[in-house]
């Protein structure tokens, strides 16, 4: 898409640019469709889920087990929980922070758990930063 500020001023945008979303041809290995068509925030998803799911498989057994638990194990109790709660429960630290979300996407796509606002974490070495606060229920 072509920004509009950037411009040279009195160019005119061409008319396809500003109507027009852009469409890429991508390889869609799961049909088999050489074919298909994606937007570009339809490839931005699929890229995403994929280094979502390569980020989860990144994490040791262990520790997706443990995560995976804890959440399942508040999600069942209704009431509104983070990872800090996670960690009170006792869900070990990750060998990397991204793991969290990671745990946190496949649950919610998973529908275990839903989104439900914002809360500040009470941990230190957090300095009251805002995180996802989820519930027990359908994502989706």
């Amino acid at each position: 898409m072509i920004n509009e500020k950037a411009a040279l001023p009195g160019a005119a945008l061409p008319e396809s640019a500003a109507a027009k979303p852009q469409v890429l041809a991508a390889d869609c290995r799961a049909s088999g469709d050489s074919s298909a068509r994606l937007t570009l925030d339809e490839l931005n998803r699929l890229l995403q889920d994929e280094k979502l799911q390569a980020t989860f498989e990144s994490a040791d057994k262990w520790t997706r087990s443990c995560w995976s638990t804890a959440i399942e194990h508040l999600a069942a109790s209704g009431v509104p929980f983070c990872s800090d709660t996670c960690r009170e429960i006792g869900a070990p630290e990750p060998s990397h922070p991204n793991h969290i979300g990671a745990f946190f996407m496949a649950a919610a796509k998973a529908g275990i758990i839903r989104p439900v606002g914002f809360i500040q974490s009470t941990r230190r070495q957090r300095h009251a930063a805002w995180m996802r606060q989820w519930v027990g229920g359908d994502a989706r």
